[in-house]
């Protein structure tokens, strides 16, 4: 018998590629004769990266950048064969990174976000395909574009929070030099 496993991950608990690997186990203990053929799913959250390494190869890497609260942490990320790279937002402005009591959107900020994309560019990359799921910040990108250079005009009141700020701004001036192909994956059309 054919059988094809292609599970997502459960959040914050266990990833997709592990997931499948435990369906198979349990399979193969009833049905030693099986042939499992295991394809692990992703919706561009957590798990995004390991999916698309299972499925597709490349190199993994990792580069240190804030979470949403500004504590340094490893995000992953892929690069894939043909020479584009593949991150995850949740890898470093997840909700998964955090406490509980820490997750108050007010204070949270996509500037890691913004630092690896900066650091792709730096690499050479010019297409970057961005998981955009299991992120803890509703900053519309405010710290991102900030990480990146982005010059950001804002009123005439120095905003005391990320959403104060987000109140304030009056435009955004594209970041210098930063020509880079983002393309977000999400299950969602918004």
């Amino acid at each position: 018998m054919n059988i094809l496993i292609a599970p997502d991950s459960f959040k914050g608990s266990l990833p997709a590629v592990r997931a499948a690997e435990i369906i198979a186990d349990v399979i193969l203990r009833h049905d030693p004769a099986a042939r499992c053929l295991l394809l692990p799913q992703a919706d561009g959250g957590e798990g995004t990266v390991d999916a698309l390494f299972a499925a597709l190869g490349g190199r993994l890497h990792l580069h240190e950048v804030p979470d949403p609260l500004g504590r340094p942490v490893q995000a992953r990320w892929l690069q894939l064969p043909g020479g584009s790279a593949l991150i995850e937002a949740s890898s470093c402005v997840g909700y998964t990174l955090l406490r509980e009591e820490d997750r108050d959107p007010r204070l949270l900020h996509s500037d890691g976000l913004g630092l690896l994309l900066g650091h792709l560019y730096a690499r050479g990359f010019t297409r970057v395909y961005c998981g955009l799921g299991g992120t803890a910040t509703n900053d519309a990108g405010y710290g991102m574009a900030r990480a990146l250079g982005a010059a950001i005009h804002i009123g005439t009141v120095a905003p005391d929070s990320v959403r104060a700020a987000l109140g304030t701004v009056e435009s955004i001036d594209r970041p210098p030099d930063h020509d880079v192909e983002v393309i977000g994956l999400a299950d969602v059309i918004n």
